[in-house]
């Protein structure tokens, strides 16, 4: 038998999906940051250009901004979708961080379903932005 170095798969899993998400997190709210500190002009929106209409992540980097200022009434006015994303992200890495913390707490949704719930929050967040 091989003696040596055996990673637990499940643990380096759990590792990454927390750091993942919250490093993506990180580099999105740095980059807002940078855009505030210097005054650099916000994300060009082709979609927006084109039709006039906002699409469903309008306001996204506006509302990190309002956010990186503590600001949660008008970073939820910019963009409620990104504001509850941001919040589920940090509470969900919270609680991966915490070593007796049940993993089987998140439940476990088919992908279909979650493509629907996830469908389903982009499109009743795009109806916020265009009303």
């Amino acid at each position: 038998m091989e003696q040596g170095f055996h990673p637990n798969p499940s643990k380096f899993r759990a590792k990454l999906e927390t750091f993942i998400p919250l490093t993506a997190l990180g580099l999105f709210a740095g980059l807002a940051w940078l855009g505030v500190r210097h005054g650099l002009p916000l994300p060009f929106c082709p979609f927006r250009a084109l039709t006039g209409i906002p699409c469903p992540i309008c306001g996204s980097t506006r509302a990190a901004m309002a956010l990186l200022q503590l600001d949660i009434p008008a970073a939820c006015q910019l963009n409620p979708l990104f504001v509850v994303v941001v919040f589920v992200i940090l509470l969900r890495t919270f609680l991966l961080l915490i070593p007796s913390f049940p993993r089987t707490f998140f439940p476990s949704v088919t992908p279909a379903a979650k493509i629907k719930m996830i469908g389903g929050l982009i499109f009743a967040n795009w109806i916020y932005l265009v009303c």
